[in-house]
């Protein structure tokens, strides 16, 4: 069993980045810890994550002296220790230290760099004790669209492409964006080792994602210069930031989701995930198509516009 602390920027997001790719096992959600029955390492794949941890015990606030006052510390500690609290508590992580100190055979702390950190997660009505496996890599902070050598202003955030990815469930394959601009979801792709197609229909986009691969060193990525309403490789992944423009007319948009999704539908495409603006009716274009929405999300882009970020299967 494994312990996530989750960002608290969008809990649904996180949750479900998560169980998609653990295939929605055994779990339990207490706002921000989610407990689920795996023991695969995400720790290189997860966006809205901030810590991954070894589950020990949970208990309620109250039983909390009781259980810790009881519980075998030996069998989980090596060589020295640290402890890390998150939440609210009267227990400062000075205090709960001395608790496992008492509970330990050998007990020796080391603040700098121990071998074994143990973590109490507090909610408001329950306690988590852990061991941290993992800090989740921030690294995708430095690939912002205003960070690389071509940008464009409404690309978007890495954070949100790379648990986009994450919601088609892809663990080995191929990751197609029909619509891939300046190449976000792209270089997301190929940093987490997946091989990527990318098209577009405009050449200059092309050019710049060309230019924005090379700059991360993602090499396993084609990309190809298509009209994503006509033509679409043989995938089972489609994940994408569906095109949108304020001077076009809301119906051309319409029209071309409709296309698009379509050509999904006649593909049989397993698991496609892409982003609306909120301002057209997806589930209508979606309905007309004969695909099925799985699970939708609503992602706050700015105070004039939100987007859906919608799960769609054949």
């Amino acid at each position: 069993m494994k312990l996530f602390m989750l960002s608290g920027d969008h809990l649904s997001l996180a949750k479900s980045e998560i169980l998609a790719l653990t295939e929605g096992k055994r779990h339990w959600i207490d706002e921000n810890v989610l407990l689920v029955d795996t023991d695969k390492d995400l720790s290189s794949r997860l966006a809205y994550t901030h810590e991954i941890h070894k589950f020990l015990f949970k208990c309620k606030k109250s039983d909390f002296e009781e259980q810790i006052s009881k519980f075998d510390f030996n069998n989980f500690y090596s060589t020295n220790y640290s402890v890390k609290r998150t939440g609210r508590s009267k227990h400062t992580e000075r205090r709960l230290a001395e608790k496992v100190w008492r509970r330990l055979d050998k007990p020796k702390v080391n603040l700098s760099k121990p071998n074994t950190v143990f973590t109490f997660l507090f909610t408001s009505k329950k306690v988590y004790c852990g061991i941290l496996e993992k800090e989740i890599d921030k690294s995708f902070n430095k690939r912002k669209a205003h960070l690389r050598p071509r940008l464009m202003p409404i690309a978007m955030n890495p954070k949100l492409a790379k648990c986009m990815i994450n919601l088609s469930g892809i663990n080995r394959g191929k990751v197609v964006d029909p619509f891939c601009g300046t190449g976000g979801i792209l270089i997301e792709s190929g940093l987490m080792g997946f091989d990527s197609i990318g098209y577009d229909i405009d050449e200059r986009m092309i050019g710049h994602s060309k230019e924005n691969l090379k700059y991360y060193g993602v090499k396993n990525c084609k990309l190809e210069l298509n009209d994503s309403t006509k033509k679409l490789p043989k995938t089972s992944y489609v994940v994408s930031d569906l095109p949108y423009g304020k001077n076009t007319k809301s119906q051309n948009m319409e029209e071309l989701y409709f296309d698009f999704l379509k050509l999904v539908k006649k593909k049989s495409v397993k698991c496609t995930v892409v982003s609306f603006p909120d301002n057209v009716d997806y589930k209508k274009i979606i309905r007309e198509t004969k695909l099925k929405i799985k699970k939708e999300f609503t992602y706050f882009v700015h105070k004039s516009m939100n987007k859906k970020i919608v799960i769609i299967s054949s």
